[in-house]
């Protein structure tokens, strides 16, 4: 298959499969043969670390960098180490995470269509057309679908899984490869959809967590985007590539040397040698790499899913006032309004919705909510989010919702819920 693919300790570059009959697919990898100036690489390399300093956590994306130089390697270290790991960048939407996958197109040159994952079969397929990474956006459907226990979504994630640590995966019954795929890449995806549910798949993965907080500054980063880059930066990106995995060809007996290591270790060794390629290639244009490498992450970090619940659950209490979620509405009403004893109807919208809003003026507002509305925002927040589940009584905590009473008109209400807005 196309691509770079290590042959006696050496790197060799590989256009097209030399088998191509008419019904295999198979990619070409338009690999530069010439060379350009080295002062547009300098700028393109400088434009690189630009767009990595304009997130407000450049280790996050510098992450993904730095594995992503590694991984075109992926069926070697597999070979050598029995071990290579799928990355998946987590994080809301306008956080920079399909920034990062266009960039590394760019730079490696993958300029064909992937086929989107959705069954086994189809990810047995994009597994074996290329040595270099499948970078493949949105893969939200997949991770929902495991959750609702579709059997497409679970061969997806199984073979994945599987595809980790083995090279020949047997298809029964096709005829494409003789019966056999040979998976020899790494997939790199994003999803807006959290992952925790699948514990037993953690250690075949490199989790990246890209929260609003540590994500792009969009204003920093105009300029320095694929999409909004100088044309000739933007086609110099390829040639960084080439000379990026020149330098990742020095790096193999360092490659060997992991054999002993855990998969933990290794996994921290093969983020810290993409990071030495790229430092090496910054160093041989006399200027400085863009910022180190957090630690890879085998999971979600407990406080972000926490601020995440915290944040769609003020989302969705607007969007319930608004009523623009199916079948949940709720009102708001002014303090003085709550207060008085002929206040049936406010009795009544906390009775239907299990929730309602108090406005203060100005300085407060609040709402007030029954067990049956916090019941619908879990399941809201697992369907449309895809946060883990959690019981009701941790749920509250982390929302910061505090048990109370309230009289409301002239009737003391026991067993709800309040939460400043």
């Amino acid at each position: 298959s196309a691509g770079p693919w290590v042959v006696d300790d050496k790197i060799v570059f590989v256009k097209e499969a030399g088998y191509t009959p008419s019904w295999k697919i198979h990619n070409i990898w338009k690999i530069p043969e010439d060379d350009v100036d080295p002062e547009i690489k300098k700028k393109t390399l400088e434009a690189i670390k630009k767009l990595v300093e304009a997130y407000k956590d450049p280790s996050k994306a510098s992450l993904v960098l730095s594995y992503s130089a590694i991984t075109p390697l992926a069926h070697y270290i597999k070979k050598i180490l029995n071990i290579v790991f799928h990355m998946i960048i987590h994080g809301r939407e306008g956080s920079g995470k399909s920034l990062l996958l266009d960039l590394l197109k760019e730079i490696f040159g993958i300029d064909w269509p992937e086929p989107f994952p959705k069954t086994d079969y189809q990810t047995r397929v994009l597994l074996s057309l290329s040595t270099l990474p499948a970078i493949v956006d949105e893969l939200g459907e997949i991770i929902e679908g495991y959750r609702e226990g579709k059997k497409e979504s679970v061969e997806v994630l199984d073979i994945l899984h599987r595809s980790s640590t083995q090279e020949l995966m047997r298809v029964s019954g096709g005829y494409q490869y003789a019966g056999y795929f040979l998976a020899i890449r790494v997939l790199i995806g994003a999803s807006n959809k959290d992952i925790t549910l699948v514990p037993w798949q953690m250690d075949k993965f490199i989790f990246v967590e890209i929260s609003k907080e540590k994500g792009i500054d969009i204003s920093k980063a105009v300029g320095y985007t694929p999409r909004t880059m100088d044309p000739s930066i933007k086609k110099t990106l390829r040639y960084i590539g080439k000379e990026l995995l020149i330098e990742l060809e020095k790096l193999i007996p360092e490659i060997n040397s992991l054999r002993n290591l855990s998969r933990d270790e290794i996994r921290k060794e093969l983020v810290k040698l993409g990071y030495k390629a790229w430092t090496s290639l910054y160093k041989k244009y006399g200027l400085e790499p863009f910022p180190e490498p957090s630690e890879p992450e085998t999971e979600l970090e407990k406080e972000n899913i926490e601020e995440l619940y915290k944040d769609i659950f003020i989302m969705y209490v607007r969007k319930a006032l608004e009523g623009s979620i199916k079948d949940v509405r709720i009102s708001s009403y002014p303090s003085e309004t709550i207060e008085k004893t002929n206040s049936t109807d406010v009795l009544k919208a906390l009775e239907r919705d299990g929730a309602i809003v108090v406005n203060y003026g100005l300085e407060k507002e609040e709402i007030i909510c029954k067990s049956s509305f916090i019941t619908k925002f879990k399941e809201y927040a697992r369907r449309e989010h895809g946060l883990p589940e959690m019981g009701l009584k941790r749920l509250r905590e982390i929302i910061g919702l505090t048990p109370t009473s309230r009289t409301i008109a002239g009737i003391t209400i026991k067993n709800i819920y309040v939460r400043d807005l």
